[in-house]
């Protein structure tokens, strides 16, 4: 069983998603957690980076961060 899912709402994050997806994973948090990136509508290359980290990766059908 999990203890935590970090949702990170992402549009259009090439510069920052590789960043904070590295910083998450090197938490000391001794649990369980799960990272879910969210896109909604990235038109760079947010959602190849979030695929190469290795982390589950969503799509919002509505935009904004809320939706995310």
């Amino acid at each position: 069983m999990l203890s935590i899912s970090i949702i990170i709402p992402c549009l259009n994050e090439k510069k920052n998603v590789g960043k904070c997806i590295d910083s998450i994973k090197n938490q000391k948090y001794s649990g369980e957690f799960e990272v879910i990136a969210v896109d909604n509508g990235s038109v760079d290359d947010t959602a190849k980076i979030i695929k190469e980290k290795g982390v589950m990766l969503a799509y919002a059908e509505k935009s904004g961060p809320a939706a995310a």
